[in-house]
C-alpha cells in the first residue's frame, strides 16, 4: 500500500463528528486536511492510536446518500502547539472507496478554490 504522506494534502476547515468506541456521545472534529491516504483533524479530546473510529458524513455534501461514514484508523496524535486541550490527530483511511475520496478531493479543491477567489476579489474592493 502507498505511504499515506507521498499523496498532496489539500488544506480544509470543516467540522464533523467522529464515532469512537466506548464514548457515549460523537467526538467533534475539524477537518483540516484530506489525501487519498487519510485526513488531519484537529479535536478537543486525545484519542488512542490505533483506533478504529467512524468518520461522520451526515450533512457532507459529496457523499452518496447510502454512505453515512467512512472507516479510520488514528495513526498519529499529537498535542497543538500552545494548547492543552487541542490535539492533532492523523486518520488513516481503513477501506477507501475510490470514487467517494475522488469525490470528495474535487468538492475540497473546488472550495479551497473558491475561497481564495473571494479573497482576491475581497482584497481588490478596498
Amino acid at each position: 500500500m502507498d505511504d499515506p504522506r507521498k499523496h498532496k494534502r489539500l488544506p480544509i476547515a470543516l467540522t464533523y463528528s467522529l464515532r469512537c468506541p466506548g464514548e457515549p456521545a460523537p467526538v467533534q472534529a475539524t477537518l483540516l486536511d484530506i489525501s487519498y491516504g487519510g485526513m488531519g483533524i484537529v479535536t478537543a479530546k486525545e484519542l488512542p492510536l490505533g483506533t478504529i473510529v467512524d468518520f461522520l458524513f451526515s450533512d457532507f455534501p459529496c457523499a452518496p446518500a447510502d454512505q453515512a461514514t467512512c472507516k479510520c484508523r488514528i495513526i498519529s496524535v499529537r498535542s497543538v502547539r500552545g494548547s492543552t486541550d487541542q490535539f492533532r490527530t492523523g486518520l488513516a483511511f481503513e477501506t477507501p472507496d475510490p470514487a467517494f475520496i475522488q469525490n470528495l478531493l474535487q468538492w475540497v479543491q473546488n472550495q479551497a478554490q473558491a475561497n481564495k477567489s473571494n479573497l482576491r476579489h475581497g482584497g481588490d474592493q478596498r
